[in-house]
């Protein structure tokens, strides 16, 4: 039997047979992924999702849910997430990436936790979509992050695929195929036969593993990436995941087009969308002299061929009134820095990003006590913490930062070490070139003046260490 799935933009075909009586339909041994790409919705053929029109400022506030996932932390995890997002993205023109000579990518996560799968799977759904798939006389259901299935007084895990990555027919046969033009995230723990099986059957599939780089996959290049860089972003997360409906939509219509290879305005004519993009593949390769010596050039080959990729889609959103020019440039300039920052691509975008330094104008553009500055840097610092306790009864050693309802207070407070907050903003100012405070007038000093411009930081009347308030469980971090 042969079974054509179709989805928002991409039709797999698929011949399958039934090896014995009573099991699933399954492919056929060395059967290929048909990757021709359908740029219209098939009428019979849709995702489920809920349509929601969203104003101006919402729909910038939804990519900006998404494109500002890497932003706070240190910034060796910064550069993690960023990478993490761009081979997501990678995963959606896997084909494409083969058939212009790149060696896809499998991606090592190390050691996973809660937080790190709840977060990989926002990102994934974002980019993806939901994995469930219904049209007449057919369905699909195949999740992004796959973990093991134990069925009800089951002693283990089960072994069979269909239990994974399902398909049925209106006959109630079922069938499973394999993944094509995504990213998929693997637990360690599922059967390695399951493992094995998914990955030899999804050709055109960017795979995330949670484990450490092993025998070295042929004709694939190993990115590794801290999964610890996803540690403590609970509320990003949850934003990610609540835009990841408008985010998909947009990133699908981009998708069509671009496997469509529908020609764009690129230098005053009409351009194929994969054209422009090998062609501004190299304008991102960092020179000789300026090369990351941990990268392979299989991998350095990867990020260009991300960022233009990025470039593109940001245009898109651009040219779609989603994004303002300067948000794009923004968000460019920002991924480029993380991802290539030795890119002549970089020079290029900076003047345009930071022009008042380029023009050997004063630095700073505003003061620490300038209410909208210190606004942003709460912002970054209450939810982009590494450690948020969020609504929790105690902090913890590694809390950097906790809400918490006071006694005889109807709101919540954002209760922080008032010397390590402190420090926190006078490196976040030097950072970003905002005028800082005179350090030798002290702490209170310009505290003080803040609570002047406005800003209402609470004092106890319990001393310097006033900062406590008796909500860490031990000893408070030194």
């Amino acid at each position: 039997m042969t079974v054509q799935l179709k989805g928002p933009y991409r039709k797999i075909e698929y011949s399958l047979y039934r090896p014995a009586k009573g099991e699933a339909y399954r492919p056929l041994q060395g059967a290929k992924v048909d990757p021709t790409l359908i740029k219209k919705k098939s009428p019979t053929w849709k995702m489920k999702k809920v349509n929601v029109k969203y104003s101006q400022s919402n729909a910038l506030s939804t990519v900006r849910a998404f494109f500002d996932f890497p932003r706070g932390g240190e910034e060796e995890s910064q550069k993690e997430r960023a990478k993490l997002q761009l081979m997501i993205l990678l995963g959606q023109i896997a084909s494409v990436l083969m058939k212009n000579n790149f060696t896809l990518p499998v991606v090592y996560l190390g050691q996973g936790s809660k937080e790190i799968y709840d977060a990989i799977k926002a990102l994934l759904i974002a980019v993806q979509g939901e994995g469930t798939w219904e049209g007449t006389g057919c369905g699909l259901d195949r999740s992004w992050l796959i973990q093991p299935t134990v069925w009800e007084n089951a002693s283990c895990a089960s072994r069979d695929m269909i239990d994974y990555i399902s398909g049925w027919n209106e006959d109630g046969e079922k069938f499973w195929v394999g993944y094509a033009e995504s990213a998929v995230a693997i637990k360690a723990d599922v059967d390695e036969t399951i493992r094995n099986e998914i990955l030899k059957t999804s050709e055109f599939m960017v795979p995330i593993l949670f484990e450490k780089p092993g025998r070295k996959k042929a004709g694939h290049t190993e990115i590794k990436i801290q999964g610890t860089c996803l540690i403590g972003l609970q509320t990003k997360t949850k934003s990610c995941l609540a835009n990841s409906g408008n985010m998909h939509e947009w990133i699908e219509q981009f998708i069509c087009d671009f496997h469509e290879n529908v020609k764009y305005e690129y230098n005053e004519r009409k351009m194929p969308l994969q054209d422009i993009w090998r062609n501004r593949i190299e304008l991102y390769r960092p020179p000789m002299d300026q090369k990351n010596h941990e990268q392979s050039i299989e991998e350095e080959d990867l990020w260009c061929a991300a960022m233009a990729f990025l470039e593109q889609l940001l245009d898109f959103l651009k040219n779609y009134g989603i994004l303002k020019k300067t948000d794009a440039d923004e968000i460019l300039y920002n991924y480029g820095n993380w991802v290539l920052p030795g890119s002549p691509q970089m020079r290029v975008i900076e003047p345009i990003c930071r022009p008042v330094a380029l023009l050997n104008q004063p630095v700073s553009s505003g003061k620490y006590d300038d209410l909208d500055i210190f606004y942003e840097f709460l912002w970054e610092y209450e939810f982009c913490v590494k450690h948020l306790c969020e609504k929790a009864k105690h902090g913890s050693l590694k809390c950097r930062g906790i809400l918490h309802t006071l006694k005889r207070e109807n709101e919540e407070y954002f209760i922080a070490p008032r010397d390590k907050f402190l420090q926190e903003y006078q490196q976040w100012l030097d950072d970003n070139a905002y005028e800082c405070f005179p350090f030798e007038d002290g702490w209170k000093k310009w505290e003080d003046k803040l609570y002047e411009a406005g800003v209402k930081l609470k004092r106890s009347d319990k001393g310097k260490d006033s900062w406590r308030y008796q909500y860490y469980k031990d000893q408070p971090p030194v």
